[in-house]
């Protein structure tokens, strides 16, 4: 790992977060895009995770969803329609997750499960809106 450039003890470097949804914080979602041939980098995963854990420890539903494409840097990607390569969630979501890998990390149940499906799988196990 590269000393941080901005941390005063030079181990903390900055990360992003694609996309976020806020059910007026009572719920959350996190979304982050990657280039298929691209891995997502252990930081990033870790803040994922770290948000995920701390809005479950305030009894928040929350999950992290990683998605892939292949969109060039000069078009827009539609994330709705990308495919999910990742789901890191508290618990195990009946209709989205598969089995699960390096803990809470889940495998979609298909390979073809979209970003928007994978919401509204959330939402219904969650009620979000009932």
């Amino acid at each position: 790992m590269r000393p941080s450039l901005i941390s005063k003890n030079k181990t903390i470097t900055p990360t992003d977060i694609d996309g976020l949804i806020d059910y007026g914080g009572r719920a959350f979602v996190y979304i982050e895009g990657k280039m298929r041939t691209k891995q997502t980098e252990q930081g990033q995963r870790m803040a994922l995770e770290n948000v995920i854990s701390s809005h479950a420890k305030a009894g928040h539903p929350a999950m992290a969803v990683i998605f892939e494409h292949d969109t060039t840097a000069d078009q827009q990607v539609y994330v709705a329609h990308c495919f999910v390569r990742g789901i890191y969630c508290e618990i195990q979501i009946r209709s989205l997750c598969g089995s699960s890998y390096g803990g809470n990390w889940w495998w979609p149940q298909r390979k073809n499960i979209k970003v928007i499906e994978a919401i509204e799988c959330f939402e219904k196990e969650f009620r979000i809106y009932q």
